[in-house]
């Protein structure tokens, strides 16, 4: 049987308040050094708590009371050290934690709460949502599912097994398992976070494990088109009509900074005749949701006349 160290220490979460100025009181398990942490779900106020002794300070009925739940939770945290002894496994503060019933540990496993999160977002399309946000965070999932599977040998991992170093796992499992460059691969941490996030609004999970984690983006240098290139490409006539429309698209772009989605969603209403007859392009960016008024040059107004008539308004 494998020796360890073992350690349980109280202690009280100051910077985090309730309403009524209260803060919690966490619990922090230690094994061989490695910690982790889980809410006791008691509160009480700062200048109450004893941190020397790690308990609630005087003999009051609450006080009392408090210091029996505490002096409780430690005993079965001992008890599941011992159970997990006696069964032949691993003692890690980790394994101690998820093998703590519902009443102390949350049991909502992490692709549970992705698929909850997905089926939410999907739900929200052209409603904060666009569809190419809603596959990235679909391709996230997809990637998460398949780290656990094949990182942990299971279909899912509770919530209080999620800590730094699953975040530094799945980061490998990314660069190592599919196409993602650096930034893409923090694209997908990024929306890891977020569903971690949405477990802890959702008082599921106490306390997220990204507060060590940094994320590292490369910096890349996007070049751009010159004046001359810019030209070429709206001289360039293509035989095919399916290709001179998307030169056409690209030129239009080029010169109102307008997306794709942005281009297929205009309508005639969007062309207004703004100070001294000049016409503008405006509407909200179908992204962000922000007002993108941009004054119509030459040539788009040319590439809008070309296609008018026409089934796509561009």
């Amino acid at each position: 049987m494998k020796r360890h160290t073992f350690n349980i220490l109280f202690w009280l979460y100051k910077s985090k308040k309730n309403s009524a100025g209260e803060s919690p009181i966490y619990c922090r398990i230690t094994v061989n050094g490695i910690q982790t942490q889980l809410s006791t779900h008691r509160y009480i106020k700062p200048l109450d708590w004893n941190s020397a002794k790690g308990m609630v300070k005087g003999r009051s009925d609450e006080a009392v009371e408090h210091n029996k739940y505490l002096e409780a939770l430690k005993q079965k945290i001992r008890n599941k050290e011992t159970e997990l002894m006696k069964l032949g496994r691993d003692v890690t503060a980790r394994s101690i934690k998820s093998s703590l019933d519902g009443n102390t540990v949350n049991k909502k496993g992490i692709v549970e709460v992705a698929d909850y999160h997905q089926a939410i977002i999907e739900s929200k399309l052209n409603k904060g949502y666009s569809q190419s946000s809603i596959s990235s965070y679909t391709a996230t999932v997809k990637y998460i599912k398949a780290f656990i599977r094949h990182h942990y040998k299971c279909a899912d991992l509770s919530l209080s097994e999620i800590e730094y170093n699953f975040i530094l796992e799945f980061e490998k499992y990314v660069k190592g398992h599919t196409d993602c460059n650096q930034n893409g691969t923090m694209k997908h941490i990024q929306r890891l976070k977020r569903i971690i996030h949405f477990s802890i609004e959702n008082e599921w999970l106490d306390r997220s494990p990204f507060m060590r984690y940094k994320a590292k983006y490369e910096r890349t240098n996007r070049e751009f088109l010159t004046l001359d290139e810019l030209t070429k490409i709206e001289q360039k006539d293509f035989s095919i009509p399916r290709l001179q429309l998307v030169k056409d698209l690209f030129v239009f772009a080029c010169y109102t900074g307008k997306g794709y989605k942005d281009m297929m969603n205009l309508k005639p209403e969007n062309i207004s005749i703004r100070l001294y007859g000049k016409k503008w392009l405006v509407g909200e960016r179908s992204k962000t949701n922000v007002q993108s008024d941009v004054p119509l040059l030459p040539k788009p107004l040319e590439i809008i006349e070309r296609y008018t008539p026409y089934p796509i308004y561009i």
